[in-house]
């Protein structure tokens, strides 16, 4: 049948983070400030990661912003690229673990990965940085997915133009912290400027 036009009135969550024996080590929330989950790398041996992760050298800048606590949520060898301004949690391989750090934050920031399938069926507000041609499940252009309408994609505008995708991410984000600070996520996607 396929999926309809305008499905989000009936759509919700529909997976949440299992029990876990102890409680997380998370701090205690900073008044004004919010808690960010970040993702800049995907699987190492995905044929298409070249086209999906952002420059570590981005991550200084990022962590520069007023207002956001970021919590690292990156598995493997590249969460070792984090500035020591973000937080770091000890992550394990499980999926359960991961839920339950997902359900602790304001929204994640994330490229196309699989954290970002898991944070899209918990209802987590996310960004996700695609490439033009993304993944199927994205669509070709416009907002939502169909499957997740807690996610927002942030596209770039033409093949390879990655020059200012991150001066894009940070001008959204301040504005979603500045202009609507009661807001939990941001509403609309994102076109990601060429320069």
């Amino acid at each position: 049948r396929g999926v309809a036009p305008d499905p989000w009135g009936e759509v919700g969550p529909y997976l949440r983070a299992p029990a876990v024996a102890a409680p997380l080590p998370v701090p205690p929330r900073t008044p004004g400030v919010r808690r960010l989950g970040l993702v800049w790398a995907c699987n190492p041996v995905h044929p298409e990661r070249r086209f999906r992760e952002l420059d570590p050298a981005c991550l200084p800048a990022l962590a520069e912003l007023p207002g956001i606590e970021w919590v690292v949520l990156q598995h493997g060898e590249a969460a070792r690229e984090a500035p020591s301004a973000m937080r770091t949690p000890a992550l394990s391989t499980s999926w359960g673990d991961t839920a339950a750090w997902l359900q602790q934050l304001d929204w994640l920031v994330s490229v196309d990965t699989g954290i970002v399938h898991l944070s899209g069926a918990l209802g987590v507000p996310t960004w996700v940085r695609l490439s033009s041609v993304a993944d199927w499940r994205w669509g070709r252009n416009g907002g939502r997915s169909a499957w997740y309408p807690t996610v927002m994609p942030v596209r770039q505008p033409r093949w390879g133009a990655w020059p200012g995708a991150v001066a894009a991410l940070m001008d959204a984000l301040v504005a979603a912290l500045v202009d609507a600070p009661g807001a939990t996520a941001p509403a609309e996607p994102l076109m990601m400027a060429e320069a």
